[in-house]
């Protein structure tokens, strides 16, 4: 099992704090803590595929859109989630009705345009424009 990201603990206290229990997040699909830790719903993570041939096929869609990949071809295909521009997020936030996008301090190549929420030496939270 692996240890928990640093500032996870700070996030999800403010996530509950200040979120509605029914809220849905677009978080990177490399942070699979955030689901359980934080106690909220989330558009997709790379290790929550299911068994089912039908739910796999949606995983699968929602892994594509959330990398920008397609075909997803394997792990590496997480990290383009860094890569999207605003309007590709404010999209695949949008199609799958996501309030809020999560994102790791430092990793994103672009700037998000929309209102930052929260932001830690770890972590940003921004409400979907």
């Amino acid at each position: 099992m692996r240890e928990s990201p640093r500032g996870l603990g700070a996030l999800c206290q403010w996530v509950q704090r200040e979120t509605p229990k029914d809220a849905i997040f677009l978080i990177p699909p490399d942070f699979p803590e955030f689901r359980f830790h934080c106690r909220r719903a989330i558009v997709v993570d790379w290790k929550g595929d299911p068994l089912l041939p039908k739910d796999f096929m949606a995983w699968i869609r929602r892994m594509e859109d959330v990398t920008g990949r397609s075909p997803l071809k394997g792990p590496p295909d997480v990290k383009r989630f860094y890569s999207l521009d605003n309007e590709q997020l404010r999209k695949v936030a949008r199609r799958y009705k996501a309030e809020y996008i999560v994102t790791r301090k430092g990793k994103r190549k672009k700037r998000i345009e929309a209102k930052r929420l929260y932001s830690s030496k770890q972590f940003e939270v921004y409400e979907v424009p």
